[in-house]
């Protein structure tokens, strides 16, 4: 049998143009930062939380913001570790 690892979503909707989405918490696989992905119009923002700039470019060619040696396309769901050293509380994501 295989296991698969949970995936978390913030609580809150997404307030891109899809006004609706839910939100995965998604981990760079090399420094481990933390961004918001828009299910819906699979779109990264550049943060744990969605209040900054979402990259709505090719994913296939965006690289990690903080570290910049992982592809965006290559972030992996974060583990309830990876978002609550991001700053992200209990209550912000199921």
């Amino acid at each position: 049998m295989r296991v698969k690892q949970p995936e978390w979503y913030l609580t809150r909707p997404c307030n891109c143009s899809c006004r609706q989405g839910r939100l995965l918490l998604m981990a760079c696989p090399a420094c481990e930062a933390v961004l918001c992905y828009c299910v819906e119009t699979d779109s990264f923002y550049l943060g744990p939380r969605p209040e900054g700039p979402m990259r709505y470019a090719d994913i296939d060619e965006a690289r990690c913001p903080q570290c910049e040696q992982s592809d965006l396309a290559d972030f992996v769901p974060a583990c309830s570790t990876q978002i609550r050293a991001a700053g992200i509380r209990a209550d912000e994501y199921h």
